[in-house]
């Protein structure tokens, strides 16, 4: 008898450490992610069938907003004190309107040394590789990113993600410049074909 209690035990299935009601709503969640056309009623133990409609519930709690609602609901948006401070010096007459459109982000990006220099103490290095730069990625940061940038360090890792050095135009003699081997299976100007059953097309 003991021995078939402890089988008995080991076939349970471990607790979610959850109550009915977080159950119920984490339920809910699962099956929002999956109901995707269709109506589905939700049953729970000791609960009312609720039916679910993807077209009128979300996951959060309010509705998203739609093409022409305003983000000015300060409570969708966290930032951090970073970013606030940033915002106060550099942006301060901008609204909050503003801040939070994406569209207004990549209208404002920072694109050229001035810029750049506005916003963030440059080393040598920085500046020197700014000015050479001529290839197809120009610099483009959004306010918002570069209100994470550390303005007086420039081995900031997103810094470095950001803003070039001139080390970066340094090559070895090692160094390949078709890294990957690309040259030898291009028969044509933008198109790879390394395999036999699909090619490759750099249409940018």
């Amino acid at each position: 008898m003991e021995n078939q209690n402890s089988s008995d035990e080991r076939d349970k299935p471990p607790s979610s450490g959850l109550d009915d009601t977080d159950q119920y709503e984490a339920a809910q969640v699962a099956i929002a992610s999956q109901a995707i056309a269709s109506q589905m009623v939700l049953t729970l133990p000791g609960k009312e069938p609720r039916r679910f409609s993807p077209q009128r519930e979300s996951f959060t709690h309010s509705t998203p907003p739609n093409e022409k609602s305003k983000p000015n609901n300060k409570k969708l948006y966290v930032i951090g004190e970073r970013t606030a401070r940033f915002r106060a010096r550099h942006y301060a007459t901008v609204s909050d309107e503003q801040w939070n459109d994406w569209r207004w982000q990549l209208r404002n990006r920072i694109k050229d040394l001035q810029g750049l220099e506005n916003l963030l103490i440059l080393s040598e290095s920085e500046r020197q590789a700014v000015n050479q730069h001529t290839g197809p990625l120009p610099v483009s940061i959004t306010p918002y990113y570069a209100s994470l940038i550390d303005p007086e360090n420039p081995r900031q890792p997103i810094r470095r993600t950001v803003v070039s050095v001139n080390d970066e135009y340094h090559f070895s003699p090692e160094e390949s410049i078709d890294p990957l081997g690309e040259d030898g299976h291009s028969p044509v100007p933008g198109l790879v074909h390394r395999y036999p059953d699909r090619v490759l097309f750099l249409v940018t």
